[in-house]
């Protein structure tokens, strides 16, 4: 910090730095020239002022910016995501850096709306919007954790309306259907993922080193590591696998790993070819959930066995088939056929006493 006289504007300058963070003010005209080598103690006041709403965040500084903080938070993110989580940020941030203001003390609620009219008008659907801002969120809150920012002017910045979730699944023809137009790796890819409800990624991920006697060691979404026994089904299935290298999937046209992006289109074109509309691969990571449900598992097993911590985001996976939902309510319609008997001159339905039911 310092405080010196300003030839050119003719009056005292303080600078303060805090963080690398510079900020200055100018004093107002003094009524006679002073002594360009004794600041006055107004000087002194207002230097001690800004240093500390600067060590308070209270008055951003013009070298904190939007891309700043980008960089940071990437940095920051490299050390605790998973690859797939670092290659997720990036995909959102550059839109964010290409519409919203340079400087961070120029962001308000107010700019970031202009941001979703602006996304919407490109043709980008609510979700994708919502997951930007939230990025954008989550890197404001770092921003007040390194005290660059006061406070989050997104707080409780409500999200967009979304469509109602998907709910998808494949009968068993439906589901024969597509592993016919399958090779038989992808086959097996998409059979483990029903077996195990490990994501696509995670899948991809696989190498032979994970396998010990009894359960496979996965690197799973957050940076945690899942430990999946294997079962019968799943050994039979993977041995059937040439080993081509230390991945599990392997391409065998390529010798190199199946890409994320290689096994969506083969799988779009399956669908296609076996005439089945709307139905990704990530959606046998719900028909897998569904099938558990279906087979009586309560919601922590499923939970475990899918990763999920909250079940409420689990519950985006679990879909009753309509037949058994028929069933459920027939079932559920059944035990109150004793307590309720057509009046024969009203035709109405009357309750019947416990007592007398039969």
């Amino acid at each position: 910090m310092s405080i010196f006289w300003n030839k050119v504007r003719g009056k005292w300058e303080i600078q303060v730095f805090v963080q690398g963070h510079r900020l200055s003010r100018l004093l107002p005209d003094p009524r006679s020239r002073p002594d360009p080598t004794s600041p006055p103690r107004e000087a002194r006041l207002l230097e001690a002022h800004l240093k500390l709403q600067l060590q308070r965040g209270e008055v951003p500084s013009r070298r904190q910016t939007l891309e700043a903080l980008a960089e940071a938070y990437l940095q920051a993110a490299r050390l605790r995501c998973t690859p797939r989580g670092v290659e997720y940020l990036e995909s959102r941030i550059p839109h964010l850096l290409r519409l919203l203001p340079a400087r961070l003390d120029r962001l308000t609620r107010q700019v970031v709306e202009t941001y979703r009219v602006t996304r919407s008008q490109e043709g980008v659907s609510n979700a994708t919007i919502n997951r930007e801002v939230s990025v954008l969120k989550a890197m404001l809150n770092r921003a007040m954790d390194w005290e660059w920012l006061p406070r989050n002017p997104l707080t409780r910045f409500k999200p967009l309306p979304e469509p109602p979730e998907r709910i998808r699944y494949l009968e068993p023809a439906q589901f024969r259907a597509i592993l016919a137009e399958l090779t038989l790796s992808l086959q097996i890819l998409a059979l483990t993922s029903c077996l195990t409800l490990l994501r696509l990624s995670e899948l991809l991920s696989l190498r032979w080193n994970q396998f010990d006697s009894s359960a496979l060691e996965v690197p799973v979404k957050g940076g945690r590591l899942k430990r999946l026994p294997l079962t019968l089904p799943l050994i039979s299935l993977l041995s059937r696998l040439p080993r081509l290298g230390p991945w599990v999937f392997t391409n065998p046209t390529t010798v190199r790993p199946y890409t994320s992006m290689g096994v969506k289109a083969s799988w779009r074109r399956a669908c296609r070819r076996a005439g089945i509309e709307d139905f990704r691969f990530h959606d046998l990571r719900h028909q897998g959930a569904t099938l558990l449900y279906e087979l009586g598992y309560d919601e922590g097993m499923i939970k475990r066995i899918g990763g999920w911590r909250s079940t409420a985001v689990m519950e985006r996976y679990r879909h009753g088939r309509e037949p058994l939902v028929v069933d459920a309510l027939q079932a559920l319609g059944n035990t109150f056929v004793p307590y309720l008997t057509p009046d024969a001159s009203t035709n109405q339905l009357t309750p019947v006493d416990r007592h007398d039911r039969k």
